[in-house]
């Protein structure tokens, strides 16, 4: 399952403070486009990630044998 720039942008709503919200509109400027970018690129780093650390032995471990 892929994480998507809508995924992170309600993470940031229901789990940050309200500090770091105006501490992250603050470094774009206020601009809407420019935090959809970075909750973008929030969501392209975690994928990255997650495939880089993907293996068949770990999909393996985390799946029921039913």
């Amino acid at each position: 399952m892929m994480v998507t720039q809508k995924d992170v942008h309600n993470s940031i709503v229901v789990n940050a403070s309200v500090w770091q919200k105006r501490y992250l509109s603050l470094q774009c400027g206020g601009s809407v486009e420019k935090i959809n970018e970075v909750e973008q690129a929030m969501a392209n780093m975690i994928n990255g990630i997650s495939k880089a650390l993907k293996n068949s032995g770990t999909d393996y471990l985390n799946k029921l044998d039913l």
